[in-house]
Order: structure tokens, then sequence, then C-alpha cells
């Protein structure tokens, strides 16, 4: 059984409810409080929803990558259970879910007409890396399986590694607005491409 089906078998609306809740609290306090660090200048709110939809989005391609990745390491029995735990976490969860991240950040917001002074890659590094974080609370409170445990699980997630999204997400864009802003020939000449309206 592929996780796909795992999710559908595992999905009511009773379990769906709770989760979502549960991952949406510690998501709209963390995104509360970017949104005040922003206020001498904030940002449009339809770019900031498209921001947090984009990292909703890209956790559909990361996940079945990440798995997949995880029970080839998992069944190599080369690993104790704490070094698998560090590789697992970092070395392929952390990879791929900041790359992902990144290259979102990159080719999509980086030359918008909204993303016009530094603080703003402090923006929309942390609300993607919000989206992200949402859905994959969403899901994990579905493998966990019943719905106590599962709560449980989105919302410890929801104060710790939602946190730690918004963190990375945040330290990305600010090292791409201090390319875009404070080195503006390096900017232009190693990151180009067309400017974009979104």
């Amino acid at each position: 059984m592929d996780l796909f089906e795992y999710l559908v078998e595992q999905a009511n609306w009773q379990n769906s409810i709770i989760f979502i809740l549960l991952s949406a609290g510690p998501t709209l306090l963390w995104l509360f409080i970017c949104l005040r660090l922003d206020k001498a200048a904030p940002e449009p709110g339809l770019q900031i929803f498209k921001t947090f939809l984009l990292g909703c989005l890209i956790t559909i391609p990361i996940i079945p990558l990440a798995g997949y990745l995880t029970r080839l390491i998992q069944n190599t029995n080369w690993f104790g259970s704490i070094s698998l735990i560090i590789i697992l976490s970092f070395l392929i969860d952390g990879v791929i879910e900041e790359t992902s991240k990144y290259l979102v950040l990159r080719y999509r917001t980086y030359h918008s007409i909204h993303f016009d002074e530094l603080r703003d890659g402090f923006v929309y590094g942390m609300v993607l890396g919000l989206g992200l974080a949402f859905v994959e609370n969403v899901l994990y409170g579905f493998l966990v399986g019943d719905l106590m445990t599962g709560a449980s699980t989105v919302l410890l997630r929801g104060f710790t590694s939602t946190f730690m999204h918004f963190l990375a997400g945040g330290i990305i864009g600010y090292h791409l607005g201090l390319v875009k802003f404070t080195r503006p020939n390096f900017s232009e000449k190693n990151l180009g491409g067309a400017k974009n309206q979104s």
C-alpha cells in the first residue's frame, strides 16, 4: 500500500477537521508574528496568500520523494537507530524540504515586483515555510493513525517543526534578499531572468 492509499484510508471528516484546526492554530500564530514584522511596508495580502499556497503545494512532490529515499535508506540496515534518525532528519528531509523552499523563492518570488526590499525576503520565506509545515502537519496526523495520538502529534509539531520551517524559510529568503539588494550586479548576472508580476 502506498502513502496516498494509506492517507485516503485514514481520512474521515472528523479527523480531517481536527487536524486542520490544530495545524492552523500555530500556523496562524507564526503568520501573525511574520506580518507584524512587516507592518512598516506590508506585502499585498494576495501575494502572501499565493506564497502560502505555493508552500502547501510543494509538499505534493517532496513527500513521495522523501518517503522513497527514507524507505531506501531504512532497508539498507547500514545505520544504527540514532544515526538513522539523524540521516533521515537532516540529510533526507532537511535537504529536500529546504532545497524546495529555495527553488520556489528563487524562481517564483525573487523577480516579483513585490519583492522590493530586503525584509520581503524574510516575509516570503517565512510564509512559504508555513505553507509547507501546515500541510505536512496535517499529513503527519493521518500517518499516526488514531485521533488522539494524531492530534497530539499535530499540536506538538505546530510549535516545533512549524517554527523550524518558518525560521529556515526566513533565512533562505533573507539571503536571497541580500543577493538582490546589496549585490545588484551579482544578482543580475548570476540570478538573472525576466521579472514577473506575481
